[in-house]
């Protein structure tokens, strides 16, 4: 993508983050921290099938970070856990990093500008390249309980199969 947004974009990115803002998964930064802090572009790419994706691009900020390796699921090594004859149910969590919290202090690192106004995530972003690897770290814990119940979970990133 060029470095400057498309002028034509700017108040679709505003309602975007009016979204976020509702979601909670943004916030306003104060007046005397405006400025301060890392700040990343914050744009819109055409989807494959039509409309446009928010895009903060942190790849500036992913340079700085240590990327630790995580084990993935895949459908791979789900299969034979499988049961023949049984029927799951496959669910797809919305906005599913959006209910991983971004402690305060490290807010800073993930500020944004649309229409002058300075924002930054209170969610857990995608873009951030630890951001797979911590949602996967949290929802292990909530499969795990869902386990001890004696619910069969196969979670995959936001994707889960349930019996």
């Amino acid at each position: 993508p060029s470095l400057f947004r498309d002028p034509s974009h700017e108040q679709l990115l505003y309602q975007e983050v009016q979204e976020l803002l509702n979601l909670g998964a943004v916030e306003e930064v104060p007046q005397e921290f405006r400025g301060k802090g890392f700040y990343s572009r914050y744009f819109l790419v055409p989807k494959a099938k039509g409309g446009l994706r928010p895009i903060l691009d942190l790849r500036n900020l992913n340079k700085y970070i240590v990327n630790l390796k995580f084990r993935v699921v895949s459908l791979a090594t789900i299969i034979p856990s499988l049961d023949p004859g049984d029927w799951y149910a496959a669910l797809d969590m919305k906005d599913a990093y959006f209910h991983i919290s971004i402690t305060p202090p490290h807010r800073r690192f993930l500020r944004f500008v649309v229409c002058k106004t300075h924002y930054q995530f209170t969610a857990l972003p995608f873009g951030l390249c630890t951001a797979p690897r911590v949602f996967t770290k949290c929802m292990a814990v909530v499969a795990a309980f869902l386990r001890c119940q004696h619910i069969h979970v196969f979670p995959y990133l936001d994707d889960w199969l349930v019996r």
